[in-house]
């Protein structure tokens, strides 16, 4: 008998215990998830019978929804992609393109919000919903959302982007055409130079340049079929930084710098960020990731607004921003030399490229970016295998059908200024919108992976000045040095002195850019050719070369002070290109050495 009460108390023990956990379990708060964070609600989410309902206005707008609330009937109808939703208060019916569909439970207003069933709304807006029982969490993940134009391109201007096999690119002096990825098939689409393109379901984004004829339509939003008809205006304001995702068109405010979004049907304007001015911004994903102009920190924010969150420092003042993947990339010009990427959490930062970038791209796990001597190269997203793509490219590089297309200011060619070169580096053209692409020679520099620190061979000197004929004595190791572009044609020339008998030359450093090439013919009219550059500093303008099969040169003494800290010592003052005929008539450079 005693036995079993014992067991009765027991049960009912256990029972009462599990009662209570299941009490404390139902307490706990219903959370969200919406792509991958927290989703910041206007009230605590509920559930009645299995069915959990959320605010009305915060799921929808996390989701990209655009929403309209009738208060006179007590409905919803929301926006999205080719789908319209209606929702009305207390029914347990949904409209979907105008097919009813039955719901578990009615949308209610409960303490003045109104509630909807979070998974009929997650799932008919695309999403999936998955139920973490043990900590209460509801997850949800949308897929991607159609893109108007990579964030790498918008960063460089957007004058080219890819729709298909197709690429749409803006021309020097001719327009914007649709061209095939074979080159054989251009369509004139519009006869004005454009930027900030972006296509997508038939229509084609774009603002006209800062140098557009007419100043009225310069930087305003227009939008066009992709045959170039029924162009239309999109604002009355200069807007920077157009990216398109979805149905949203998200971008810079020119007059007051702050962020905005509108639909692609010019509905739903609205702010989303208007503490800062903003100085870079992408959007990935639901999320924006930018940083505010006066400040070196990067954030990320919901497309509606809400939940900011800061994942790191480090950025430039005028850092710009690609989103990739898991990855954010950065370039951290004027603060550290390179481009940097950190996960879309903010717990892991890397650097990746460590020197000067004059303009980066992202595409396919790989970074393409120029460096200080325009030369184009691409490493792994995680900066591993750097390859040389090509050299002579200046500024911003767009992508598009595995092209590179990039933009040569500097061209005194008529035939016109736009190139084009194979992400491999197999191919180089030149874009020609009035005959067939014009095959070039891709031609460049050996490269070293890294600059390289340099042991400058030195000797003791007394005096800190030399003279005229100290220098003259020294002239058979002064060097006239002519650079090249990829078809042969001279870009520049200027001077410089060999400081080894292997062939090390100093010269300077501005007359480098954009040399494939580069020759150096010595006083005893030997000439060789640049192996590689073995360092450089743009800030110093001074340039270190190697000589290819050079050996017993004439070189230069240094003094001993040069060679402890030779880039801040050494003033080069004036060696003068032609120099066999002014050394000959007496007439000599002049080194000080301090």
């Amino acid at each position: 008998m005693i036995r079993n009460i014992y067991i009765v108390f027991v049960v009912v023990v256990l029972m009462l215990f599990h009662m209570d956990v299941n009490a404390q379990d139902a307490s706990k708060d219903i959370r969200v998830m919406v792509r991958g964070d927290f989703l910041t609600m206007e009230d605590t989410p509920c559930m009645e019978n299995g069915n959990t309902l959320v605010p009305m206005r915060d799921i929808f707008e996390s989701l990209d929804a655009y929403l309209i609330w009738d208060n006179k009937s007590q409905s919803i109808t929301a926006f999205k992609g080719k789908k319209t939703i209606k929702l009305k208060v207390g029914s347990r019916a949904a409209s979907v393109n105008g097919n009813d569909f039955p719901l578990d439970i009615p949308v209610k207003v409960i303490g003045g919000r109104t509630m909807v069933p979070l998974r009929f709304v997650a799932e008919v807006l695309g999403a999936q919903v998955e139920w973490d029982d043990e900590d209460r969490i509801i997850k949800i993940e949308s897929g991607k959302e159609a893109t108007g134009n990579s964030s790498g391109n918008i960063l460089n201007y957007g004058f080219a982007a890819q729709e298909g096999e197709y690429t749409y690119i803006s021309v020097i002096g001719k327009g914007l055409y649709r061209i095939s990825k074979d080159g054989q098939e251009k369509e004139k689409i519009l006869g004005d130079e454009v930027i900030n393109i972006n296509v997508i379901d038939g229509w084609i984004y774009f603002t006209y340049p800062e140098d557009h004829l007419s100043k009225g339509e310069r930087g305003l939003l227009y939008k066009m079929t992709t045959k170039g008809e029924n162009i239309t205006k999109l604002t009355a304001f200069a807007v920077q930084s157009v990216h398109i995702i979805g149905d949203w068109i998200y971008y810079i405010n020119s007059e007051d710098s702050k962020l905005y979004k509108v639909r692609i049907d010019g509905k739903g304007m609205e702010s989303i960020y208007d503490k800062n001015p903003i100085g870079s911004f992408t959007v990935s994903d639901g999320w924006i990731y930018f940083k505010e102009q006066y400040d070196n920190a990067l954030y990320k924010i919901r497309t509606n607004g809400s939940d900011k969150k800061f994942l790191c420092k480090g950025l430039g003042l005028d850092a710009r921003i690609v989103a990739e993947g898991n990855w954010v990339y950065y370039d951290s010009y004027g603060n550290i030399d390179g481009v940097c990427k950190v996960d879309i959490d903010g717990k892991e930062q890397q650097q990746i490229i460590f020197e000067v970038v004059d303009s980066y791209n992202v595409d396919n796990g790989y970074v393409y970016y120029n460096d200080s001597f325009n030369n184009l190269y691409k490493v792994r997203s995680d900066g591993g295998s750097k390859v040389k793509v090509g050299s002579n490219i200046d500024l911003d590089i767009n992508i598009a059908c595995n092209w590179i297309y990039y933009k040569n200011w500097d061209s005194k060619d008529n035939d016109g200024k736009d190139y084009r070169i194979k992400s491999d580096s197999t191919l180089k053209q030149k874009v020609i919108m009035d005959g067939p692409f014009i095959d070039l020679k891709v031609n460049y520099l050996s490269d070293k992976p890294t600059p390289n620190p340099i042991t400058l061979p030195s000797h003791e000197s007394k005096k800190s000045n030399l003279s005229t004929r100290e220098v003259a004595r020294e002239k058979d190791a002064v060097a006239y040095i002519k650079t090249f572009d990829e078809n042969g044609n001279p870009i520049a020339f200027g001077s410089g002195f060999n400081i080894d008998s292997t062939g090390v030359i100093v010269t300077n450093f501005g007359i480098l850019k954009g040399a494939a090439s580069i020759k150096c013919t010595l006083a005893n009219n030997l000439t060789f050719d640049v192996k590689y550059i073995l360092n450089y500093n743009p800030v110093r303008d001074i340039a270190i070369l190697q000589l290819s099969d050079a050996d017993n040169l004439p070189a230069a003494k240094l003094g001993l002070r040069l060679k402890q800290n030779w880039e801040k010592k050494l003033l080069l003052l004036a060696i003068l290109w032609n120099f066999t005929t002014l050394f000959q008539q007496g007439i000599s450079a002049v080194l000080e050495i301090y």
